[in-house]
């Protein structure tokens, strides 16, 4: 997972990635916000688990949901 800030262009990868769309979400997503003080190492080991099983958590979707508009637009802010 990559995602780039558009107000400054940092660029964030893998855990620090999630922390990032968590923090633009707001609400209760921001307190993944406090993962920030588990060691990186350990964050993306924890991310790159839960990459290679998502599938086999989930099988049973055809397809992934589109986001809501309003979900959209906090991302892009």
């Amino acid at each position: 997972m990559v995602v780039v800030r558009e107000s400054d262009g940092r660029v964030f990868l893998r855990s620090d990635a999630v922390i990032e769309v968590a923090r633009a979400l707001g609400g209760f997503w921001k307190l993944l916000i406090f993962a920030k003080w588990i060691p990186r190492s350990v964050r993306d080991r924890l991310y790159q688990w839960v990459a290679d099983n998502r599938f086999r958590w989930v099988q049973n979707l055809d397809s992934c949901r589109l986001p809501d508009p309003e979900v959209v637009k906090r991302l892009r802010s």
